[in-house]
């Protein structure tokens, strides 16, 4: 949830430095990544003005966001933190070193048995912040899915959980499908390598209590199609504004 306190292209950021932890690594390492990347991963186009004072001000936008608390699980300790502790950009080498907040390690390190395995690629067309991280969801359930489905169990997924998971306030069940469901099964079956599926499972009276959730995955072809086709239209939108750059120039 904390996660949340960043806007959605920063909230990729940070998913994509998670995914670049190792399960063995026992301390937090700096992360490095070229400038081109980490603008791409920031929904900036680093052809448009001057790419070093684009990255300075997103990292300090990083840097400065609220500062957030965070709980230890199974204890009564919480922590503040903020994302990043500290950042180096290397003009020489296009390369730019993230270190995060040390307060993020319990969090973090060692998690083997809790990892979600999810390409980030999937996630940079989304324009829902919700998609994101029900998405993020999904993956974390899909093997329990897979189980439950293979046992001919439905996966559940309590809506006041879901609420609290997406941070969502409001309560009216018919704008929370519109604006959160609806959306995030759009852009995940569309784009990435799982169908995502839901209907009410729970009522009580007009009341929506649950959900049955859906998430199997798309056949490998498909999946690699749509890695793919995002690759692709990443790389042509560069092309295509470096193009406009110099044709302006002109």
């Amino acid at each position: 949830n904390a996660m949340y306190s960043l806007s959605l292209s920063q909230q990729k950021l940070m998913l994509h430095i998670f995914a670049m932890i190792k399960p063995s690594d026992n301390e937090l390492p700096r992360y490095e990544m070229s400038i081109y990347e980490f603008l791409k991963l920031c929904g900036v186009d680093p052809h448009n003005g001057s790419m070093y004072k684009q990255v300075k001000k997103n990292i300090e936008d990083i840097a400065n966001a609220k500062v957030q608390w965070i709980r230890l699980a199974g204890t009564q300790k919480i922590t503040m933190f903020r994302w990043l502790s500290s950042a180096t950009i290397d003009e020489g080498t296009g390369k730019i070193v993230l270190t995060l907040d040390q307060s993020l390690k319990p969090h973090l390190i060692q998690l083997k048995e809790f990892y979600t395995t999810m390409n980030i690629t999937y996630t940079l067309p989304m324009k829902s912040q919700y998609s994101l991280k029900i998405y993020e969801l999904c993956k974390s359930y899909q093997s329990l899915y897979l189980k439950k489905k293979a046992a001919g169990e439905p996966l559940v997924w309590n809506l006041s959980m879901l609420y609290e998971q997406l941070s969502y306030t409001a309560n009216r069940w018919s704008d929370f499908r519109r604006l959160a469901l609806e959306k995030a099964k759009a852009e995940i079956n569309e784009k990435t390598d799982i169908i995502f599926n839901y209907d009410v499972y729970e009522k009580k009276g007009q009341k929506v209590l649950s959900l049955v959730v859906t998430i199997d995955p798309v056949d490998d072809a498909a999946a690699q199609a749509n890695l793919d086709s995002i690759n692709s239209t990443v790389r042509k939108k560069s092309v295509d504004r470096k193009s406009t750059r110099l044709n302006s120039s002109h």
